[in-house]
């Protein structure tokens, strides 16, 4: 919220603008609101002095290392996939499409990020949670592993457990066979020098 000329300016997600602060929903504006949010675009609402006076929608490409990374993973053994997102129902419903996503959640706050991390960890799920915004570090915070990109928010970097330095999504799907069989010669040492140590 802002002012400009005397006016009240108002910015924000629909949420926001329209639940939160009650301005008023306008029927032409909702119908190329859906549009805009079919083609996977993330919309914001400006409202002039207690009035809808315009709509940003922004379109946020898929990264291209998206599709491939999370075929390797796939093939790697993770199953389980979930996106969490703030944006409205139609865009994340668009952006899991082009990415394969079956499961998702759509129009979260950063608590409710987090609240579903620890809902999949209470039914015994191990997480591993993906993000490089602001909105992400609870979420970050919540998960078994966090995991933020080097071009991330500051706080993201500094809430995760792991930065990926190349800012490439790729590197997951080789972090993962990787930490395993680092894993597997931790514990294949650990077992040979207790049993030299045993036979000693």
């Amino acid at each position: 919220m802002s002012t400009l000329d005397g006016k009240q300016i108002i910015v924000g997600s629909a949420h926001f603008v329209f639940d939160d602060l009650g301005i008023a929903r306008e029927a032409e504006a909702e119908r190329e609101a859906g549009r805009e949010a079919e083609k996977g675009r993330s919309l914001l609402f400006m409202a002039d002095d207690g009035c809808l006076s315009g709509m940003l929608a922004i379109e946020d490409p898929l990264r291209e290392d998206a599709v491939p990374t999370l075929g390797a993973l796939h093939d790697a053994g993770v199953r389980n996939v979930t996106m969490l997102t703030g944006d409205g129902e139609r865009t994340a419903a668009a952006v899991a499409a082009g990415l394969g996503i079956r499961e998702y959640r759509s129009g979260l706050l950063p608590v409710d990020k987090a609240e579903r991390i620890r809902e999949m960890k209470r039914v015994g799920r191990r997480v591993i949670f993906v993000g490089d915004g602001v909105n992400d570090s609870p979420a970050l915070s919540a998960a078994d592993i966090g995991i933020s990109l080097k071009d991330g928010a500051d706080i993201a970097k500094e809430v995760a457990g792991v930065v990926l330095i190349d800012g490439q999504l790729s590197a997951l799907a080789t972090a993962r066979p990787l930490s395993t069989l680092a894993l597997d010669r931790v514990n294949w040492q650990c077992g040979f020098i207790m049993g030299i140590n045993s036979l000693l």
